[in-house]
């Protein structure tokens, strides 16, 4: 009994102030990662894992590896670095005050709480978007607050919620709802709860991202669970998952017996409520082609997504990712939480049911600052007839190629030639219907 109280108060604990000082991952927008980039095609560092966001220790391992290699940077670029370097952690002192860091700390060595440190950060942002042509444009004024800490050396823990008073115009900000800056929710002046993507006026917007890690082996075994943004590849706006996609919860698993090997596998929830919503307001109002049972909704408009990705990078100027990913319905489907079922096999176990498709990418940091890379993405392709990839329609699938090159001259500045083409239809699957399961 006194085992489970225990196990209920570190499970409090971590509720009450959820993100971490050392084992959470870093905001997939933070400017810490362009310099990883730069420093990768600079060749400072190398065999850079493309799968982000990254925990804080390993961003910490990579500024490091780049401090190393200092003699090789300009009086600029040292000064960046020193800058990322005393953000997290890595210089003797941060003198700035607490209300120019925006954080407050709690516990460390010689305190009462020394194995459970924690930290009260405080963040205001402002994002303007605005499109010339339709003289349109919309403010988003987010202020988060965030409860970080650590329980020992090996778990993390942390949440992050953020509330903005907005002027949103769907006109002056991307068309696709999954680009959104926050979770995509607006309350409006007249408190009712719209899609920011469609709502148009005065709104407080908000976002909600709680986070947990855990890691072990000196960082060589990472099991997260979080919501939060993620993105995969050396592309700008990955194939797979970018990085302007809407943030998702998910349970991730991350293996790296050695610098050259990666492994990761994560089953997450893609939300779309609205979607749902507007599904059972065209049953309840009987729209033709609907069935009657609201039951079989929750399958049709909400999915699971389960990734594999293995990287391989034999030698400092090559980077090889084989990734597998999985689009599902709802429902209890055990083989998509094995991280060592193929997803290949799995999905056809069950009938097919399911979207599954398989990314190749290929990525060669050269060793004159610039880094070429290429990615085919297959969604749904029929491999068992591959002599009409390119010429029949149903086949879908994705390419993209490009190179990254560092400018003479401008410090840490890149510039990116990229081509990408998306055949019609690629991240579509046929209508699925699901049978209830209410009569068992």
């Amino acid at each position: 009994m006194k085992k489970v109280l225990l196990l209920l108060l570190l499970s409090f604990l971590a509720l009450m102030s959820l993100n971490a000082q050392s084992n959470l991952t870093v905001d997939i927008d933070d400017t810490v990662y362009l310099l990883i980039e730069m420093a990768e095609v600079k060749g400072l560092i190398t065999r850079v894992s493309q799968v982000r966001p990254y925990p804080v220790t390993q961003v910490r391992r990579y500024l490091e590896e780049i401090h190393s290699k200092r003699s090789r940077l300009s009086g600029r670029q040292l000064e960046v670095l020193e800058e990322q370097r005393r953000r997290f952690g890595l210089t003797s002192e941060d003198e700035r005050t607490w209300w120019q860091s925006g954080r407050v700390e709690f516990g460390g060595e010689g305190t009462d709480i020394e194995n459970f440190p924690m930290s009260l950060r405080f963040q205001v942002d402002n994002i303007t978007n605005a499109e010339l042509n339709a003289m349109a444009f919309q403010n988003i004024t987010p202020v988060a607050l965030s409860f970080e800490g650590d329980i020992t050396s090996h778990f993390s823990y942390g949440f992050n919620v953020g509330f903005g008073a907005s002027f949103l115009n769907v006109d002056a900000f991307s068309p696709f709802g999954h680009t959104t800056y926050n979770d995509g929710f607006a309350l409006g002046m007249s408190g009712s709860l719209n899609d920011s993507t469609t709502y148009n006026g005065f709104a407080v917007t908000f976002h909600f991202f709680p986070e947990m890690q855990a890691q072990f082996l000196d960082d060589r075994i990472r099991v997260g669970m979080g919501r939060y943004s993620r993105s995969m590849g050396p592309g700008t706006g990955g194939l797979t998952i970018s990085q302007d996609a809407r943030p998702y919860d998910a349970i991730e698993l991350s293996v790296r017996p050695a610098k050259w090997l990666n492994y990761y596998f994560s089953v997450g929830s893609l939300g779309n409520w609205f979607a749902q919503r507007a599904w059972l307001g065209d049953v309840s109002n009987g729209t033709p082609g609907f069935p009657e049972q609201p039951e079989y909704n929750v399958a049709i408009d909400e999915k699971n997504l389960t990734l594999q990705v293995l990287e391989v990078m034999p030698f400092d100027w090559m980077y090889l990712n084989l990734t597998t990913g999985s689009v599902w319905g709802k429902r209890s489907e055990i083989s998509y939480f094995n991280p060592l079922m193929p997803l290949l096999f799995a999905q056809n176990l069950y009938g097919d049911a399911d979207n599954l498709a398989i990314e190749m990418t290929g990525a060669f940091p050269l060793p004159f600052g610039v880094k070429l890379y290429g990615t085919f993405f297959a969604d749904e392709v029929q491999f068992n007839d591959l002599g009409t990839l390119f010429t029949d329609t149903s086949q879908q699938f994705a390419i993209q190629a490009g190179l990254k090159g560092l400018i003479p001259g401008l410090g840490f500045t890149m510039a990116t030639l990229q081509y990408t083409k998306i055949e019609p239809y690629t991240y579509t699957h046929y209508d699925q219907v699901y049978p209830s399961t209410t009569a068992l």
